[in-house]
């Protein structure tokens, strides 16, 4: 079973330029201008600005590229640009204003209206930040090349393109004081994160290279101790991942599936009584466990309606409540719970003639 489940998908796009897509388009529209590789494609010098675009994302995103462009005049200038109209725009140089950093990757990251470069040459392990502008209303983005054509003119060399919908990698369900450890092929720590409260952790994958291939993620508990491994094949930026805590469901003896959502029937004005237990089937402690029955039909007040409590030595329930905490739940242990369905209190029939339905939190 896989106890890691990515929940939201980060890419937007990935292109390799096997060939090279309709969703691109040439400005100006002349096919010499362009030449096909087996894995890339060159966009060259014309009489004008040549440009590659493609329309930009509705949402924030991150656009990571792959490029090769050696220029051997400065006038000779090519990289990405951010357009928004033919006066209004953004231009990331392949290189520094000396030509000494020729880069081969740039990251455009673009937070509301704001867009922060980074970049990185071949010799670099970590990503620089380059700067960062400000511009309304962008439409495309893509790559140019300028500058008077004539022998000494490079290409500009395109071989990726990765839209992500973010630097960030979220993850679900880490219990507080917990710990998040990724590491790559090479067994390398590259990122770590200890939960503070109980949102969503995120590592930022803003200095690393995505999609990470191959990497291995680590969840430790407060002494240390593993309590997940996991090997995910692709992670982009913008997944999110929710942590299956390999705890099984029980009602009245039978095992459930606790994503969905639970049916109790029609309620009389009465009260009816359900068993409820939880297994816990890691070889470690799970502590402090959160449960919440949480109604999710058309009742009336149905949240004062349904109560759960853990019971005691005999079997009886401890104190009814909307939700419980349960201080551990040990290895290969089974807490037996109640859950309690009231409607004595209550005479109006609102939406009582449909089923009764609940769904089971554990945080």
């Amino acid at each position: 079973m896989n106890y890691l489940n990515k929940i939201v998908h980060g890419n937007l796009l990935e292109d390799n330029f096997t060939s090279l897509s309709m969703a691109w388009e040439l400005s100006p529209n002349i096919p010499e201008l362009i030449i096909e590789n087996e894995n890339s494609i060159e966009l060259l010098h014309g009489e004008e600005i040549s440009r590659l675009l493609i329309d930009e994302p509705e949402s924030e995103y991150t656009f990571c590229v792959k490029l090769k462009h050696e220029p051997f005049i400065m006038s000779d200038i090519a990289g990405v640009v951010i357009l928004s109209d033919q006066n209004n725009y953004i231009e990331v140089q392949s290189y520094d204003d000396d030509m000494n950093n020729l880069y081969n990757q740039i990251k455009i990251d673009k937070r509301n209206n704001r867009y922060l470069v980074y970049a990185k040459r071949e010799k670099d392990s970590l990503w620089q930040y380059i700067g960062g502008s400000t511009l309304m209303d962008v439409t495309k983005i893509g790559f140019f090349v300028k500058g008077t054509p004539n022998e000494q003119n490079s290409n500009l060399e395109i071989e990726s393109v990765l839209f992500d919908r973010s630097t960030l990698i979220g993850f679900d369900n880490i219990t507080e004081n917990y710990f998040i450890e990724l590491y790559d092929e090479e067994n390398n720590l590259k990122a770590a994160k200890r939960q503070v409260g109980d949102l969503r952790l995120f590592l930022d994958t803003k200095v690393l290279d995505t999609p990470l291939k191959n990497y291995k993620l680590i969840v430790k508990n407060e002494k240390q101790e593993e309590v997940l491994t996991e090997f995910l094949p692709d992670i982009y930026g913008g997944d999110v991942f929710i942590r299956d805590m390999n705890l099984t469901f029980f009602i009245n003896g039978y095992e459930i599936d606790a994503s969905q959502v639970l049916d109790f029937g029609k309620l009389d004005a009465s009260i009816q009584y359900v068993d409820f237990a939880i297994r816990n089937n890691l070889s470690i402690t799970e502590n402090n466990k959160k449960v919440i029955i949480s109604p999710v039909s058309n009742f009336y007040k149905g949240d004062e309606i349904i109560f759960v409590s853990e019971l005691d030595n005999e079997n009886n329930p401890i104190e009814f409540k909307k939700s419980i905490i349960i201080n551990k739940i040990d290895p290969l242990e089974t807490v037996n719970l109640r859950i309690k369905l009231d409607r004595t209190n209550f005479t109006q029939n609102i939406f009582y003639q449909n089923d009764f339905k609940a769904k089971i939190i554990v945080e």
